[in-house]
């Protein structure tokens, strides 16, 4: 009998213990974060294991990109680009720098389709100047139509996913497709051919980087007709997203069906419909920025103390 009242208060004292909640202060480190500007994407490659989790989604495995990775030229008859953007100045000076790097890669302009927001206030003026742009950089018309591009007065993450999965559904299921905002321009491995021709990959993610200005400013983006590059005129790279637990990967290449056959649809801009968190294994080295994000605070303020941090040079 004492036997079984010790081994029913050692369960009881378990079973309190795994109820106990965690003390405030250990599970994350509070900081800040201001993005301004998230230009750049570094992209790498996402292995579909054979190995199931109990709900049929893939495991992954992540790898690094190096600098002069690789390009989509090889699949430049079967890959498409889809983009949301809004009506904007900002975004008729982003568009052709935007064009040029995709453009760079092998991505066809004439498979780009465009998703305008333009809303009841926008300007004519700003409306003709991203026309004009998006004229210039993919061939499209958006007065005149197309079938690829098209305008909707409200922007939210349902209209952009419900638009990207109908497209998705027009696509053939061999093709692939490069799925960016405006402000993300993604870079692949150097094996990137070998591994969707030899060893049948078929879904690349990448991580995000946001990129700033030089000292740490925040410059507006510069004219492309001034010869100045973008990654030059924000030269600095940062994690932020990592540290606080945000979500900091997207699929940066995939083929419209997957593995099994299931034609892939979105149920945010950054998990596929039958794609969990939990199905997703943490890139490796991520945890060293949970004990850095108590810095980052520190950095913020000595920044904002720094007399040139808001000026624009």
């Amino acid at each position: 009998k004492k036997s079984h009242q010790k081994m029913k208060m050692i369960r009881s004292t378990a079973a309190e213990r795994g109820r106990r909640r965690r003390p405030p202060g250990r599970g994350g480190a509070p900081c800040f974060l201001v993005v301004l500007a998230l230009v750049v994407v570094c992209g790498g490659a996402a292995n579909e294991s054979s190995a199931h989790h109990q709900h049929g989604e893939p495991l992954w495995a992540y790898h690094e990109v190096v600098p002069g990775g690789g390009t989509l030229r090889f699949l430049r008859d079967r890959v498409s680009l889809w983009v949301m953007m809004p009506s904007s100045v900002a975004t008729a000076t982003m568009v052709p720098f935007f064009a040029r790097h995709y453009e760079g890669l092998g991505v066809d302009m004439r498979r780009v389709t465009v998703l305008l927001h333009r809303d009841r206030t926008s300007q004519k003026t700003v409306d003709a100047l991203v026309a004009a742009a998006l004229l210039r950089a993919f061939d499209v018309d958006v007065d005149k139509g197309s079938s690829r591009v098209g305008v909707v007065p409200v922007y939210s993450s349902d209209v952009k996913r419900d638009a990207v999965n109908r497209w998705l559904r027009t696509l053939p299921e061999g093709d692939f497709v490069v799925y960016a905002d405006l402000d993300e321009f993604f870079e692949y491995p150097r094996d990137l051919e070998a591994q969707i021709q030899n060893k049948r990959q078929f879904d690349f993610v990448g991580f995000m980087m946001e990129r700033v200005g030089t000292n740490f400013t925040f410059p507006a983006l510069r004219d492309i007709r001034e010869g100045v590059a973008i990654e030059d005129q924000f030269p600095l790279k940062c994690r932020t997203r990592a540290p606080l637990k945000g979500n900091d990967r997207k699929h940066t290449l995939f083929r419209v069906v997957d593995r099994r056959g299931t034609r892939r649809q979105f149920q945010s801009s950054h998990r596929f419909d039958n794609e969990s968190k939990k199905t997703l294994r943490r890139r490796p080295g991520v945890d060293f920025a949970r004990g850095a994000a108590w810095w980052l605070p520190v950095n913020f303020f000595f920044l904002l103390a720094r007399s040139d941090f808001l000026s624009t040079p």
